[in-house]
């Protein structure tokens, strides 16, 4: 009997150490680090992954009106705005954003219109049922895996997503390229995976007036 227990104890601790090893801890943040000037466009952006992931990813996003084209595979480094030094854009002419701010859930565009952020009560629940595994909710055929924000008074073309958990999120910078007509969403996502990775996510629109092109 107390072999019994003896082995049921050290089961128990390595469990519980092995579960601590797997967590990783890996927290993202997006540094959006500048757009060139014109329709035709070069947008890049800083992703960087904290604690035992630690990098720092650049991405260069080639946008046009009617489609993009992503590239990565910039070095990056292991802190934070490390990709800065290889930026192929420096020296050329670019767009500055306006910075758009929150009320009450609601975002303004300077152009007329408006977006807010669905949210789903239901959802919590189900992530568990998926063991807060992101590839396991996209995997899953049973209910919508994205809620994409909501735009009233504007057409809103999406031109790029980044790999994230767009459910019950909220929108931490939101950026309107007034010239060009170019919307950047960062998404703040405070579930976490298994492994205490977060999910936070980047989103890139083309706005036009309802009714025009």
């Amino acid at each position: 009997m107390r072999l019994f227990i003896f082995v049921l104890i050290v089961s128990l601790v390595c469990a519980v150490g092995s579960s601590a090893v797997a967590a990783s801890f890996c927290e993202q943040s997006y540094t959006i680090l500048g757009k060139t000037a014109g329709d035709t466009a070069w947008l890049y952006f800083d992703e960087y992954v904290s604690n035992e992931c630690r990098e720092s990813i650049l991405y260069a996003v080639l946008l046009t009106p009617d489609r993009h084209v992503i590239l990565q595979g910039y070095a990056g480094g292991d802190s934070i705005g490390a990709a800065w030094g290889v930026l192929p854009f420096m020296g050329l002419p670019t767009e500055q954003p306006i910075h758009l701010s929150d009320s009450a859930g609601i975002f303004r565009l300077p152009s007329g219109g408006q977006f807010s952020v669905p949210t789903d009560p239901d959802f919590p629940l189900r992530w568990q049922n998926v063991d807060n595994s992101l590839s396991s909710w996209e995997r899953q055929m049973t209910y919508p895996t994205k809620d994409l924000p909501i735009f009233e008074g504007v057409r809103a073309e999406q031109l790029y997503m980044h790999r994230a958990l767009y459910k019950n999120y909220s929108i931490r910078e939101a950026l309107f390229y007034p010239e060009s007509s170019y919307l950047v969403i960062v998404t703040d996502q405070p579930l976490k995976q298994a492994g205490m990775d977060t999910m936070h996510g980047l989103l890139i629109y083309r706005i036009a007036k309802s009714g025009s092109n």
